[in-house]
């Protein structure tokens, strides 16, 4: 068999290079794959349908041509299951939103029907169905509605769908892709049933609609990613890949652990050394901080100079958050000593103090062009207040922590401190890094 290099098939390369761009470009997200999935079926779709059945008289079709129609089905089902993915991104609120998803999913299902269709009455698809639509032609003979009909109302249930979806404000990203997609699936649907001289120039031009919407896409990908890279840890960079931005990082009371920590003698050694020096003590100290974060799964919330606040149970849950944190303040010991002793000099000693607090933190994402993480509450307060009080290779842990690790660790009741912004008296505990340390190496 012969395959010329014509228009059906260049529109076929351009869909098929773009599916496998959008899962390169962006693997690790459920909607880019169904996304690409469902541009990979149309490509094999074009090539069936133009070099496998197109022209082949109808007593002459071969017995697979009906089950070629897997692909367009594939296609369809795919692309809508990137919109049911894109919707469950999005959070529901107070919103009913299963009359959507059942759009999309009967959608789904007048597709199947078009495919059992299509293997039941191969010789109807190929006399009535494809190649029926020509330029300036009659009305379509009516055994071409028993194969149109499913398509056409599964695609008005899936705009219906992502019109329902476009007005709760998804992701700005996928927004621009979704109108993309809404605007480019007629055009490449229309493939199917116009003539072939009309085929070709149509499909590829909704190819060039939706990679409009692609690129924008993918430029608010990248520029987000700077701030997840930035900010988050590698665990929120897969959740908001997962879920969407908007509903991974909404506004939420949680019951958390702070982890806040500085070096003691900081402000001295500053004074002493060449700021390209102390710069290099501080990557080194971030570099120890991040290993450990990254460990625990916790989030680092801010660097502030030689301070660092870390969250533990935002925006990832965590279920043993308290007990986490007491084993993190452990090996943050561990892991700075090494940094701290060899900038250590000049007269100056430099030490680590920790604070750990845990309870209600109220937590979201503030800021327009700039977007940050914030987590707002007295126990960030109070975790950074223990922080200032703990002496160099110390954890001050508060009651709620301390209470919830039980038996773990040993900490030694400290007096009553008061905190400014605090009304009543705090009590410290100090826990023991290295009995913390134990515990961890027993529990890993």
């Amino acid at each position: 068999m012969t395959i010329e290099f014509n228009e059906p098939l260049i529109a076929a390369m351009v869909s098929a290079g773009m599916g496998i761009s959008f899962l390169l470009a962006d693997p690790r997200t459920p909607t880019s794959r169904a996304l690409s999935i469902g541009l990979l079926c149309a490509a094999a779709s074009i090539v069936c349908n133009t070099t496998l059945i197109r022209g082949v008289p109808i007593e002459e079709l071969p017995w697979y041509a009906g089950w070629l129609a897997v692909f367009e089905v594939g296609g369809f089902v795919a692309v809508y299951q990137w919109i049911l993915y894109l919707r469950q991104t999005i959070p529901a609120e107070n919103l009913q939103t299963r009359f959507g998803d059942n759009l999309l999913r009967f959608a789904q299902l007048l597709v199947i029907v078009y495919g059992v269709e299509c293997v039941l009455w191969p010789e109807l698809r190929a006399l009535y169905f494809q190649n029926a639509l020509v330029a300036g032609g009659g009305k379509p003979a009516a055994q071409f509605y028993l194969f149109a009909l499913p398509l056409e109302v599964s695609m008005m249930l899936a705009a219906g769908a992502a019109g329902l979806l476009l007005r709760r404000k998804p992701d700005r990203a996928e927004r621009r892709r979704l109108i993309s997609v809404m605007l480019a699936t007629p055009l490449i649907a229309a493939g199917l049933v116009l003539d072939a001289n009309l085929a070709a120039p149509v499909t590829v031009f909704g190819m060039m609609v939706l990679l409009v919407g692609a690129i924008q896409y993918h430029v608010l990908q990248g520029q987000r990613s700077q701030f997840i890279g930035r900010f988050l840890s590698p665990q929120v960079e897969k959740l908001v890949r997962r879920q969407g931005l908007a509903r991974a990082m909404q506004q939420d009371t949680r019951d958390i652990s702070v982890i806040c920590c500085d070096i003691r003698g900081f402000t001295a050694i500053s004074a002493l050394l060449p700021s390209d020096q102390i710069l290099e003590l501080l990557r080194a100290f971030y570099d120890a901080i991040g290993e450990v974060t990254t460990e625990f799964g916790a989030t680092i919330k801010d660097y502030a100079g030689d301070g660092v606040l870390i969250l533990l149970g935002a925006p990832i849950p965590c279920e043993d958050a308290r007990e986490k944190a007491v084993r993190l303040a452990a090996r943050l010991h561990v892991a700075v000593a090494p940094v701290l002793a060899h900038w250590s000099g000049h007269g100056v000693n430099l030490g680590f103090g920790v604070g750990v607090a845990s309870g209600l933190v109220t937590v979201g994402v503030i800021g327009g062009a700039r977007l940050e993480y914030v987590a707002v509450g007295p126990t960030v307060n109070l975790a950074s207040r223990l922080c200032d009080h703990a002496g160099a290779g110390e954890t001050l842990a508060d009651a709620s922590t301390v209470d919830a690790v039980g038996g773990l660790v040993q900490a030694e009741q400290g007096a009553l401190l008061r905190f400014k912004g605090f009304p009543e008296p705090v009590r410290p505990y100090l826990v023991q890094p290295a009995l913390a340390a134990s515990a961890a190496v027993g529990a890993s």
